[in-house]
Parts: structure tokens; C-alpha cells; sequence
């Protein structure tokens, strides 16, 4: 699983699975390989919601809006023991 978090005070927002992740990166647009953070905003979610997301995806990323215009949020995969 992958945890979501929202950049400007670190907190998590939910957590997504590979097949999200993968939906994000082929959706979304990162600076360079190793960019593991995305810029969401209203638009950005009504894109998504038209490219067939995971269930689940948009509903996270917009409770994660909580009444702002926009957040950046970053991905990060829990550490397997």
C-alpha cells in the first residue's frame, strides 16, 4: 500500500494501492523521475474522475482538499518489515 499525504503539514491523508499509484503517474504530470508529489485542485479532480480512477481515489483527494482551492500532496510506500 501507498500512504497519501498532504505536503503542507504532513498529514496523512489515506492510503492508495499500486494500481492508484500507477493511475496518478500516467495522469498526472511530475517534474522528473524521482517527483513524487502532484498539485490537485478541483479541476485536476474532475480530470481524473474522467479517466476511469480507481475507486476510492478521488474521494481521498478531495476530502484531502477540505475547503482549499488546490494542496500538493506526496505519496510514499509503507516500509515492509
Amino acid at each position: 500500500m501507498i500512504d497519501l499525504f498532504r505536503s503542507e503539514d504532513d498529514h496523512r491523508i489515506g492510503q492508495i494501492s499500486e494500481e492508484a499509484l500507477e493511475f496518478l503517474i500516467a495522469h498526472l504530470e511530475e517534474e522528473d523521475s524521482e517527483d513524487t508529489d502532484y498539485y490537485i485542485d478541483r479541476d485536476t479532480l474532475e480530470f481524473l474522475r474522467d479517466q476511469n480512477p480507481p475507486q476510492g481515489l478521488v474521494d481521498i483527494l478531495e476530502s484531502a482538499l477540505d475547503g482549499r482551492d488546490g494542496i500538493e500532496v506526496y505519496y510514499q510506500a509503507q516500509e515492509v518489515p
